[in-house]
């Protein structure tokens, strides 16, 4: 599936492991809370949150950024997507982020 992924803050290579799973996520951005379903949240319809806080894998309310790297380092997602990885992954499940030819690979 495509996906964004960071640019300049780049998403982080490594092993990681999921510690959390929130559907219609609300976002603190430096300490304003943006509610979900706001074109300003960011996050879409689901937030899978790595062992390293900063990074997640999210939806999107921005579609037409997807394949294209302006993340702040999370891993976006059409939502459609993301509510299906969402439906199959648990707390604890092993995430990898590995870097092939420049393009960060989800594994």
């Amino acid at each position: 599936y495509p996906a964004t992924v960071g640019r300049g803050s780049s998403t982080p290579v490594g092993k990681y492991e999921i510690m959390e799973k929130k559907m219609n996520p609300i976002l603190v951005w430096n300490d304003v809370v943006i509610p979900p379903g706001t074109l300003l949240n960011g996050l879409g319809s689901r937030w899978i949150g790595l062992s390293n806080p900063q990074y997640g894998i999210h939806g999107t309310t921005k579609p037409w950024e997807i394949g294209r790297r302006i993340s702040h380092g999370c891993v976006r997602l059409f939502n459609r997507v993301v509510e299906l990885v969402f439906d199959i992954v648990h707390v604890g499940t092993e995430v990898l982020m590995v870097n092939d030819e420049d393009e960060t690979i989800l594994r």
